[in-house]
């Protein structure tokens, strides 16, 4: 036994946390009863001996200050760092924290053990967005099949618009807005669950009282939202959701409805739901009409810009109505 292992075994034995000794080069030089319990191997390794990094390689994270928690036996130890430069040695000291462990900000735990705890919550919170999104989107569905048909395709639409101006880099865009966007544009017409049967399914043009009653699943559903997602983690879903719902009737002119808002008073999201919300009621068969030939539905669409639409999000539609042509024509064949 060293001089080194002598000085440090007498004093180690009286200490109530786990404590290890090694030199510079990794060479062991002594542990106590506490450490031997966590590092259970180190009682055959003898004085001197060069800790392999292969058989101990969590203790050469410790040793290295790359890893400051360390968990063994079911309980949560803080573990320092303490050298000698005056005699070339580095102690471990383990400080049992197991009992503080609800309180991790008091904790030294490392950034991707932290990370890691907030991916899993998120990842949690995420899945139970999407869970309520997806019920709220089958209360639609349930009303009648062209309405919930009608639901798929203005979401895949709404799809194909945003993915093309993100890759433009449109102003504002993002990939997690378009990802919410797409998600929550399911939810466009939750309102319809407050317009009765009579009016909704009706098999002819509405009347001007009809159509009045008709337009105020929008304000509905904007406030159902509210309700519904009251509490949701995510602020931005919330905000989206609503502002699909409340305002994808709006007019680029300011002759929409329910607020009359004006050019970017609508939210971009709600300006992007807009288009492809017309542009299914017009090439889809609903129960009052056939659908509209692609070409006279496109012809209405392009003198709808900078009235109905925002005019920015022409070039997008244009680029991307090949894809949305094809997409229709086989929807509707389905």
């Amino acid at each position: 036994m060293t001089d080194k292992s002598n000085i440090f075994e007498n004093f180690f034995m009286q200490m109530t946390s786990a404590l290890i000794a090694v030199d510079p080069e990794f060479r062991f030089i002594v542990a106590n009863e506490l450490a031997l319990k966590i590092f259970p191997q180190l009682a055959s390794i003898i004085t001197d001996t060069v800790l392999c990094q292969a058989e101990f390689p969590e203790l050469y994270e410790l040793l290295n200050g790359s890893k400051k928690i360390y968990k063994a036996n079911a309980k949560i130890y803080d573990v320092g760092i303490k050298e000698f430069d005056n005699i070339n040695v580095k102690v471990l000291w383990f400080r049992d924290v197991t009992k503080e462990k609800e309180t991790l900000a008091l904790l030294k735990l490392d950034q991707l053990e932290i990370s890691e705890t907030l991916l899993e919550r998120d990842r949690f919170i995420q899945e139970v967005q999407e869970k309520v999104i997806t019920s709220l989107a089958d209360v639609i569905e349930s009303r009648d099949e062209s309405t919930g048909g009608h639901v798929k395709r203005t979401n895949d639409t709404v799809k194909l618009l945003l993915d093309t101006m993100l890759r433009d880099n449109y102003p504002g865009l993002d990939e997690n807005f378009v990802k919410i966007v797409s998600s929550c544009s399911s939810m466009h017409d939750i309102g319809k669950i407050s317009v009765s049967d009579t009016i909704l399914l009706k098999n002819g043009k509405l009347t001007d009282d009809e159509f009045s009653k008709m337009k105020h699943h929008a304000e509905v559903g904007g406030n159902l939202i509210d309700k519904v997602l009251d509490g949701i983690e995510d602020e931005n879903v919330l905000r989206i959701a609503r502002n699909i719902a409340n305002s994808h009737h709006e007019k680029w002119d300011g002759s929409g409805y329910p607020n009359k808002l004006h050019g970017e008073e609508i939210p971009l999201e709600a300006r992007v739901m807009a288009i492809a919300d017309v542009y299914d009621a017009l090439v889809s068969k609903r129960c009052y009409k056939e659908p509209m030939p692609f070409p006279k539905a496109n012809a209405i669409m392009q003198e709808s810009f900078g009235k109905h639409f925002d005019p920015s999000l022409k070039k997008y539609f244009d680029e991307c109505l090949p894809q949305i042509e094809s997409y229709y024509e086989t929807a509707n064949n389905d």
